[in-house]
């Protein structure tokens, strides 16, 4: 599995920043920039932003938080500024001159709570036809940005829930591409609901320490969509054409965090590229599921191997995409999306594109080290042709 850089421990102390930061009231009030504060050992100080307290950031930056490291820090937290950043109260022999080594780097908002509606810079300014663009914002870990096309299902009809059916692929700003197998008990359609710009399961707003530039980056909070109908391919058999597709009752709020991806161009499958599937490991056979988006990377099987895998009541295996999984590689997620990445220029310039739909073929019951995907390629006729046009009242 390719794991992002910051190992599980700096994941433990990512929840406590956001806990300090982001939600818990500070300790002697609210306080405006540069202010005069308190601290809890009694000292007299000044409430910074983060960056421009040496005590904080050192401790930010342990491997691992004692229990004493997290009191300190839910000590800390004196306000905001006007943009939004959190303050910190900051002792005097801490205070690191502004202008200093530590004020340089990327300009970022860090959210109190998820109804603050407060820019995040740099943004990406989408085009309407825009896909497979991954996010703006340059980090050097595979973290908040990565595949901002990845969407979670469930049924809950609750904000922030974290328990999820599936996943999904968001296609067009409407529409997300999953499994038929995934969304076919009409039943429940009614409580439908997609989750897109996730990352952290467990947190209501995502945040990265970027190793860089030592800012906080905060990506906008994750969201919940209604789906407004459900469009199952009419030759589905429950093997057969395992592909729908998800309209949303209103279009994605398009953002760094939140992005189409492209469907692909070509019906030849590449067997000697490199794909990729993001997810949270959903379909756990033994190992538990990922609190956080983890991307895996895959070796596809050529055609004639892919047969062995795909019975014959499921078609030929020209409709599917098979690729090899690792011993400590994740099944994937039902109904999730493979990826490769096509160059579309002379200049190198490329774009992600959708390469299969984890099909029901791939469960615990009947792995055996290889997922099944249903290959896009052979169906984007179809895809295209249940797409309504925004000019056309969508």
């Amino acid at each position: 599995m390719v794991n992002c850089l910051f190992e599980v421990t700096r994941y433990q102390w990512l929840g406590a920043i956001v806990l300090v930061l982001l939600v818990v009231p500070g300790y002697g009030g609210r306080h405006s920039f540069r202010q005069l504060c308190i601290t809890e050992e009694q000292q007299r100080g000044r409430c910074v932003p983060v960056k421009q307290c040496d005590s904080v950031m050192t401790t930010l930056r342990k491997d691992t938080l004692t229990p004493e490291d997290i009191q300190y820090l839910y000590g800390t937290e004196c306000g905001r500024t006007a943009e939004g950043k959190a303050l910190v109260c900051c002792p005097q022999s801490s205070l690191v001159p502004v202008g200093g080594p530590m004020e340089s780097g990327i300009n970022t908002t860090i959210r109190v709570n998820a109804e603050e509606k407060q820019p995040t810079e740099p943004t990406l300014e989408v085009a309407p036809n825009a896909c497979g663009l991954q996010s703006a914002v340059k980090l050097t870990n595979l973290t908040i940005g990565h595949h901002p096309w990845t969407v979670l299902l469930h049924y809950g009809g609750q904000a922030h829930s974290t328990q999820f059916n599936c996943s999904g692929t968001l296609i067009a700003p409407s529409y997300v591409l999953t499994s038929a197998s995934c969304v076919d008990d009409e039943a429940a359609w009614n409580n439908l609901t997609v989750r897109l710009g996730e990352w952290d399961l467990e947190s209501t707003v995502d945040c990265i320490l970027d190793p860089d530039s030592d800012d906080l980056v905060c990506a906008d909070p994750s969201y919940d969509v209604p789906v407004g109908q459900v469009i199952l391919h009419e030759a589905y058999t429950g093997r057969r054409n395992d592909i729908a597709l998800l309209k949303l009752a209103q279009p994605a709020q398009l953002n760094d965090w939140v992005s189409p991806i492209c469907l692909p161009e070509s019906p030849v499958l590449n067997e000697t590229a490199k794909y990729g599937a993001a997810g949270w490991n959903q379909n756990t056979c033994a190992d538990p599921s990922s609190r956080y988006k983890q991307l895996s990377s895959y070796d596809a099987l050529n055609q004639k191997a892919c047969e062995r895998y795909v019975p014959s009541v499921a078609g030929t295996s020209y409709g599917f995409v098979c690729v090899a999984v690792g011993e400590e590689q994740p099944l994937g997620d039902a109904g999730g999306g493979l990826t490769a990445v096509r160059t579309i220029d002379s200049a190198g310039r490329s774009v992600h594109e959708l390469v299969g739909v984890l099909s029901s073929l791939s469960s615990c019951a009947n792995f055996q080290g290889v997922s099944v995907y249903t290959r896009v390629a052979q169906y984007v006729d179809w895809i295209e042709s249940k797409l309504v046009v925004p000019s056309d009242g969508a």
